[in-house]
């Protein structure tokens, strides 16, 4: 069917007001949409660090136990629960590796990639960030003798993530914040 004249020119008018509202309503949902996996990710985080929480407390009382008075059957308790989460791989991050990587989407190989001089103790900050371990837990495992030096590494960590130019960056970011 063609259109001349008004009649062609109401056409045209019709089909940019329809174009506009179609792109209005694509911009809306694309927003929708990128608040939904922003929030999705942080619930994700926040449910997954969750599960690590009694272990990061179970883990830090092993690790005083040697200066406390634990039962024979407290300490194969504790250990078994803190093994059977943890363990595995070098010293002890091999399951923790492989549960942030599933989780996450292989984060930990692209972190690797992305920061391949990083400091084998700035990644197992990173894992313990990621988890959710509390500073106390940390500092014990980092072999740190005070929270200066846990808040100094943290803050370089971070840093460092913050000026990258990596695909990542957002994802390391939202692992890392308490």
């Amino acid at each position: 069917m063609q259109y001349t004249g008004e009649r062609a020119r109401e056409r045209e008018e019709d089909l940019l007001r329809k174009n506009h509202s179609l792109n209005e309503l694509v911009r809306y949902y694309k927003k929708q949409l990128g608040a939904r996996l922003a929030l999705d990710r942080q619930t994700q985080i926040h449910l997954y660090r969750q599960q690590y929480t009694d272990i990061g407390k179970l883990l830090y009382l092993w690790q005083v136990a040697e200066t406390r008075q634990l039962t024979d059957h407290e300490r194969v308790y504790l250990a078994g629960k803190i093994l059977h989460r943890v363990s595995g791989g070098h010293d002890g991050m091999g399951t923790l590796v492989r549960d942030i990587n599933r989780q996450f989407g292989n984060v930990l190989v692209h972190l690797q990639d992305d920061f391949p001089d990083l400091k084998p103790e700035d990644f197992k900050l990173f894992c313990y960030l990621a988890v959710g371990f509390d500073n106390d837990l940390m500092a014990e495992l980092l072999g740190l003798s005070g929270k200066d030096l846990l808040y100094t590494r943290k803050t370089r960590l971070k840093k460092r993530l913050e000026e990258s130019r990596s695909p990542y960056r957002d994802l390391y970011l939202d692992l890392i914040k308490e």
